[in-house]
């Protein structure tokens, strides 16, 4: 039967990992390697739970995208969770457990999704990766007409009353704008013409990914990132400045807006993005990923990093690939509890990482009971929810059959001995599978 989840017994790790070789440089409220744990508002190391997989048979191919389309419905939301695997895309129901495929897409791109309201009060989640251009409403997929002459795009996102649209191949440095309270219109005015904004491009440097930041669009490049302050470009009032011109994202995935700060991959780092001061408009961008800066280093995925918003932990996860081959092996895990960016402390809870374990694509699922989950999909074609109760060890498939694998849990620490006339660190490993919260029986 499962045990209670354990807490390591150690002195609080306030901040969080510093995974330095350079044990010196570890301080005595950090460890040198938490792996699979959370840390606390306390600095408490806390096992993870394991993952549990939603289907027995592999999907069209990878999972490139859990999406959960909640829409209003009288006094009630209904909520949609949608899959894309390969070119296919489903809808998951939890009350039959299957999966079943609802259209099939031209690309087998990582797309980009957006729920997204019209002046008729309808509801849509609109899809785009630069091929496709679809809309959904819970019942009928339909395509959306883009720009004349104009690729369609591949990263979307809602800002005002309008969408935006970038990531066109043929125009690469433009951000369109919908019609007002419609999606579907992307020429209009007299005469009818598309409506965008324009970046700097003297650096060949097309758009990468589209946030947003308190009231404020952010349009990203990789060495460049442009704030403005309207959605409509034709706005009297609407602004446009350039920010930073050596700073950017190289996948529009793993952008995460959580409070006032937007957080983002770079090909070297993972940034933030904090407003400065009320008198002068603009963005400060720091790196905040020295105390893990070891294992990013060895991305070589840095186009796909994909990312989640853990909402019951208050954490952001990124989805790496360490290595020339396979699939993603590692999702690194930054604590917004322990943080303090106003005063420069970027706080880590360390790595997850497994036999088990492959985040290849994240998702972020309200359920009926109003839990938040994170979900992830491999690129196996196999989904998988995060974290559940009594859930303690990581599923995978084995000749259709769920198959457990241990949560390989590890923290080592360095703390500071006597040694001699000086001072020494040593460092102090622990393997504790105390997740694995399980007695050898049956359950």
């Amino acid at each position: 039967m499962p045990l209670p989840v354990r807490k390591a017994t150690m002195k609080p790790l306030l901040r969080g990992i510093n995974y330095n070789p350079n044990v010196l440089s570890i301080g005595d409220d950090q460890a040198y390697i938490v792996q699979n744990c959370h840390i606390d508002e306390n600095g408490v190391a806390i096992s993870r739970l394991g993952s549990r997989v939603l289907n027995s048979t592999s999907l069209d191919w990878k999972i490139t995208s859990i999406y959960d389309f909640r829409r209003p419905e009288t006094s009630s939301t209904i909520s949609t969770i949608l899959v894309i695997s390969g070119k296919l895309l489903y809808t998951w129901s939890s009350t039959t457990g299957t999966f079943s495929p609802i259209y099939e897409l031209q690309s087998r791109t990582r797309p980009t999704w957006v729920t997204y309201q019209d002046g008729n009060g309808v509801s849509y989640a609109f899809l785009a990766n630069g091929t496709d251009f679809i809309k959904y409403n819970g019942t009928t997929v339909s395509t959306v007409t883009f720009v004349t002459d104009i690729d369609n795009p591949r990263y979307i996102m809602a800002y005002g009353d309008r969408l935006l649209a970038s990531g066109c191949d043929s125009d690469p440095y433009k951000v369109f704008v919908s019609d007002e309270l419609d999606g579907t219109t992307w020429e209009y005015g007299s005469p009818a013409a598309s409506v965008y904004w324009t970046v700097k491009g003297q650096k060949g440097d097309r758009i990468t990914g589209l946030g947003t930041m308190y009231s404020y669009g952010v349009l990203f490049q990789q060495f460049g990132i442009t704030m403005v302050t309207e959605a409509d470009p034709d706005s009297p009032t609407s602004e446009q400045f350039q920010v930073a011109s050596k700073y950017g994202t190289t996948s529009h995935w793993s952008i995460q807006t959580v409070g006032d700060y937007i957080y983002f991959a770079g090909k070297d780092h993972i940034y933030i993005g904090m407003l400065r001061q009320v008198t002068e408009e603009g963005m400060v961008v720091k790196e905040i990923d020295d105390n893990i800066h070891h294992l990013y280093k060895n991305v070589t995925n840095s186009i796909d990093i994909v990312s989640v918003y853990d909402f019951v932990h208050n954490e952001i996860q990124w989805g790496i690939k360490t290595r020339d081959y396979g699939n993603n092996n590692y999702a690194i895990v930054y604590n917004l509890k322990r943080s303090d960016p106003a005063n420069g402390v970027f706080v880590w809870s360390g790595w997850f990482y497994g036999a088990g374990y492959e985040p290849y694509t994240f998702g972020s699922i309200v359920a009926s009971d109003g839990k938040i989950y994170v979900y992830r999909g491999d690129a196996s074609g196999y989904v998988y929810i995060m974290e559940e109760s009594n859930q303690y060890k990581d599923e995978t498939v084995v000749s259709g059959a769920a198959t457990d694998n241990n949560v390989p849990y590890e923290i080592v620490t360095a703390p500071i001995m006597p040694y001699g006339i000086g001072v020494t660190k040593r460092a102090r490993q622990f393997y504790p599978y105390f997740s694995q919260q399980h007695d050898g029986s049956t359950y």
